[in-house]
């Protein structure tokens, strides 16, 4: 289990050697990725996230829910979002004025996929145009639905979104049970293991130590090169749940800032 520390301030330096971690890519880390606007929305989401998943029994089941529920809280915060527009290389940008929907068509990002993937190229779950950038991959895992999620690489694939810097953030909502056999500590050992658990449990804090609300200060995880915050969700309906956001820390090996593409 790695060893988990509150995020000091940028000018800490960390000079222990990073450990390659299944095909998650290497590189010493010690500062934020994103800006604190750019964090700022990413709370927008993990609130939205957080309540929707303890006040609603299925807040997690579909994937595609909570990206609605995400997006319309963006849109009510005053962020502009982008989705697909059926134009090659365009996307279709949705604010709100005065409670009235703006469209507009904008040139959209090309994003690569991983080297040897047969994709592509990626396509986020949640774009943010406005005021801020953001691109957010977004994952869940529900004991409503398939359990075949667990041994899934799905998950992996998108924490490499955000090591590889093709994605800014990473939020999942799972089912504490779930959480807890993705990061290796199955309750019940019938059955396959979950995949990854090394690489999960390294970068997935451990449920225990999450606070019940969405906390101020990111914790580091992944020998420093992930930040994250989180919440340990306790319902009423008898499902604990985990709402997890995960970003960047990152200095390429000769101390420099690393530059996002």
């Amino acid at each position: 289990m790695a060893t988990q520390q509150r995020a000091e301030p940028d000018t800490e330096r960390d000079t222990g050697a990073p450990r390659a971690r299944d095909h998650l890519t290497v590189a010493v880390t010690t500062i934020m990725v994103i800006s604190a606007e750019q964090l700022s929305a990413l709370r927008v989401i993990l609130r939205a996230t957080e309540d929707e998943c303890r006040h609603s029994p299925v807040g997690n089941l579909l994937e595609g829910h909570l990206k609605v529920v995400a997006v319309g809280a963006l849109l009510s915060s005053g962020y502009a979002v982008m989705e697909g527009a059926n134009q090659q290389g365009q996307g279709r940008v949705i604010s709100l004025s005065d409670g009235v929907i703006n469209t507009s068509i904008k040139e959209r990002q090309h994003m690569p996929s991983a080297p040897g993937s047969e994709k592509a190229k990626n396509s986020p779950d949640i774009r943010i145009w406005a005021p801020c950038r953001l691109v957010v991959e977004l994952q869940i895992r529900s004991k409503l639905g398939s359990q075949c999620a667990l041994f899934s690489d799905n998950l992996v694939d998108d924490l490499d979104r955000v090591d590889r810097r093709t994605a800014d953030a990473f939020v999942l909502a799972a089912d504490l049970e779930l959480y807890d056999a993705l990061r290796g500590l199955k309750s019940d050992q019938r059955g396959r293991k979950a995949k990854h658990t090394e690489l999960l449990a390294s970068a997935l804090p451990p449920a225990s130590g999450l606070p019940e609300s969405i906390a101020s200060s990111p914790i580091r995880t992944h020998g420093g090169r992930l930040f994250c915050v989180g919440s340990r969700i306790r319902t009423s309906f008898g499902i604990d749940r985990v709402v997890l956001g995960v970003w960047a820390a990152a200095q390429d090996s000769n101390g420099a800032d690393a530059v996002r593409p």
